[in-house]
């Protein structure tokens, strides 16, 4: 995923949940953990953290989904927080199959 801060970035971290019913539950292992191991600049190089304003970066992460995560629709909801503030987020509807 491109990002371009507005500002500069010392730190990130991973906000990572299924929303289900409505109620927020984190994704072990994901959510709170550091972002900048996984930031790249645009030409495929590691970037890390800190970022600068108004350049562009890359980026990338997978994880594993748990056999405990129940197989039913979820919204997962995605984010890169520095602090208390969120950098960039996303929600993607999705269902756990396997």
């Amino acid at each position: 995923m491109k990002l371009v801060p507005n500002r500069d970035i010392k730190s990130l971290t991973n906000n990572v949940q299924g929303i289900i019913n409505g109620i927020p539950i984190p994704f072990i292992g994901v959510d709170g953990t550091n972002a900048c191991d996984n930031i790249y600049n645009a030409d495929g190089s590691k970037a890390g953290c800190p970022l600068k304003k108004d350049e562009q970066y890359v980026y990338k992460n997978g994880f594993p989904i748990l056999s405990i995560y129940p197989r039913i629709p979820v919204t997962v909801y995605y984010a890169l927080k520095e602090g208390n503030d969120r950098v960039m987020c996303f929600e993607v509807p999705a269902k756990i199959t396997k």
